[in-house]
């Protein structure tokens, strides 16, 4: 018993990770400097947004954001990471099709256009669906609308991409 006191005494957290990941968090940030709030799906970490750098961005990519970066928000006292993450979020929402509450797979990052309309759960887009309904039960005080954005794009999914027991991509 002794030694593990000591070992607690020798590793007492000292914050450190936290420092790091504010700091990856501010390097990161340059990547939601777009027209639409949707991020680039490239950063260096370095250097910012590589010249040059493809405007279109997954949907995935782009709505797999926001836990991490509100929580970092949370903990550092910064809103800076969560606005700029949840902000992409409800952009993404915006610019669905609104008639059949579906989302493409690829969008541009300051048009908010389609470059990819093919709608599906699978590849380029499950995480996004999943990062909806789980911000909503991390931060419902603050993000309720996660909750209608999740129930519209799964109403649109099911309806338009479920054939059966099964899914499907639609355009």
């Amino acid at each position: 018993k002794q030694k593990e006191e000591n070992f607690v005494d020798y590793y007492e957290y000292d914050g450190i990770l936290l420092d790091l990941a504010y700091d990856l968090g501010k390097r990161l940030l340059p990547a939601f400097d777009t027209d639409t709030g949707i991020p680039y799906g490239t950063i260096n970490l370095l250097h910012g947004i590589p010249p040059g750098e493809t405007k279109i961005a997954s949907l995935a990519g782009a709505g797999t954001l926001s836990l991490e970066m509100e929580l970092l928000s949370r903990l550092s006292g910064d809103g800076r990471f969560g606005r700029a993450a949840t902000l992409s979020m409800r952009a993404l929402s915006l610019h669905r099709n609104a008639k059949f509450n579906l989302y493409g797979k690829h969008i541009h990052v300051d048009t908010g256009k389609w470059t990819e309309s093919l709608s599906g759960i699978g590849t380029n887009s499950d995480s996004f669906y999943e990062y909806l309904i789980k911000h909503y039960i991390l931060f419902p005080e603050t993000d309720a609308d996660f909750w209608n954005i999740f129930t519209s794009a799964y109403d649109g999914a099911y309806h338009h991409n479920r054939v059966g027991d099964w899914y499907r991509n639609v355009d």
